[in-house]
């Protein structure tokens, strides 16, 4: 069900040692793509010349993306068993053509607003009502291990039953053989980490009007039994209201019962001590959280963050203290 469709692939011989398998497909159309070896230290042209051979065109192609949008210039940008899109000469188009960028799930894709873990984030905007929206793409041909495929429809499930004034709503999900792009509220003034590192650190009672609506955010998340395991700044949106909304909910994870979890998600700087210790699977998931808002709370109070990537003495010491 996931990734790009499958093809016969034959064993490289001791002799093609080095050789890169590279998927190429037309830029902004639905044509399956082939598969291209390439031997080392092959030039740029080369490797469009070959690739437009291979498709069949007339004339050679003029530039190369890859599956994320970004312009590729070099055959060493490109990774073994990458999909990358060759064109003519125009800008690089998701689907089934359209204005530049292309259209998605019926909005047009605009800039680029962010990006992370899994994926690239994009401003969207709906021909006909004016609505913005934020397109997240979700590469399916990185999916080299089953867990990510998992996380990419634990967050799926999670936010299209998630639905409260501080996190962000999905809206739709449009699904493509290469991609998975979910349709999300946008949100105008960008993230926390972008607020506080242009004003600094808050005054009391902004930081406790910010804090108070992430903790509702993730109350209700919890009500849910959903810990979203992630929470850190940039995971938390602002709006034109200047209102607080829960976004990224990719390393997110159901809770059944009273199991614990053990987890390698979430970023150094928010981690809990019983996830440096290895011991989390002893403790309430939902504790990942708590530790996280008091990061956040921290951060919003002082500008900065408590600590980066603790050193072992100190996650011994918070440890105990915990």
């Amino acid at each position: 069900m996931l990734g790009v469709p499958d093809f016969e692939v034959e064993k490289l011989s001791s002799s093609t040692f080095g050789w890169k398998r590279i998927l190429v497909a037309l830029n902004g159309e639905q044509s399956e793509p082939k598969q291209l070896k390439l031997p080392p230290q092959t030039a740029f042209p080369t490797f469009l010349e070959r690739s437009s051979a291979l498709h069949g065109l007339a004339e050679a192609a003029k530039r190369a993306f890859s599956d994320n949008g970004e312009e590729i210039f070099d055959v060493e940008q490109i990774l073994d068993d990458d999909l990358v899109y060759i064109s003519n000469g125009s800008g690089f188009v998701v689907g089934n053509g359209g204005a530049t960028g292309g259209a998605v799930g019926g909005y047009i894709l605009k800039e680029l607003i962010g990006s992370g873990g899994f994926g690239k984030v994009y401003k969207g905007i709906h021909p006909e009502t004016g609505e913005l929206v934020a397109l997240k793409f979700i590469n399916k041909h990185s999916f080299r291990e089953i867990d990510d495929a998992d996380r990419v429809f634990v967050e799926i499930q999670a936010l299209r039953d998630l639905s409260h004034k501080h996190v962000i709503k999905m809206l739709d999900v449009v699904t493509h053989p290469n991609f998975v792009c979910f349709v999300m509220e946008f949100a105008s003034h960008g993230d926390l980490r972008g607020y506080l590192h242009s004003r600094g650190r808050l005054s009391e009672d902004q930081a406790r009007a910010f804090f108070e609506q992430v903790l509702k955010g993730v109350h209700y998340c919890h009500s849910k039994n959903i810990v979203h395991r992630d929470l850190k700044l940039e995971n938390i949106l602002i709006d034109q209201g200047c209102r607080c909304k829960i976004a990224d909910f990719g390393l997110s994870h159901f809770v059944v019962g009273t199991t614990g979890m053990r987890t390698e998600a979430g970023t150094l700087a928010y981690l809990a001590p019983e996830v440096w210790s290895q011991t989390s699977q002893f403790s309430s998931p939902f504790q990942l959280d708590v530790w996280a808002l008091g990061v956040i709370l921290y951060a919003l109070t002082q500008g900065k963050l408590p600590f980066a990537q603790a050193d072992r003495a100190t996650v011994d010491r918070l440890h105990k203290v915990n």
